[in-house]
């Protein structure tokens, strides 16, 4: 089930535009923007009851996105992640389950 969306595009494509955008449609009281580092080292399960989405921009490894991949599943986080892998990257990383995420590729590549 696609819970979260993932803004992919090379620096300068407009992720963070698009994220910004995307988070001001919401109530701005269940959103909160962090970053990964401050979400791996949070209380989940504080999180998981005080906010609807998770905003992280500028996610760099694929690690880090097998990462909360896997914290959609287990917590039922709605994450928007931003990232400048490319999407044929991360397609031949078989730990990141692209079919959790919403893809929203930007640019060329």
């Amino acid at each position: 089930m696609k819970n979260s969306i993932l803004f992919s595009g090379r620096h300068g494509s407009g992720k963070t535009t698009r994220i910004k955008m995307l988070l001001s449609c919401l109530n701005p009281s269940r959103v909160v923007e962090m970053t990964f580092k401050k979400f791996q080292l949070s209380k989940k399960s504080e999180l998981a009851s005080q906010f609807d989405f998770i905003a992280i921009d500028e996610v760099v490894s694929d690690s880090d996105i097998e990462y909360l991949s896997m914290a959609a599943v287990s917590h039922g986080f709605f994450f928007v992640i931003g990232t400048q892998k490319t999407v044929k990257e991360l397609e031949g990383n078989e730990e990141i389950d692209l079919s959790l995420f919403h893809v929203v590729e930007l640019g060329s590549f």
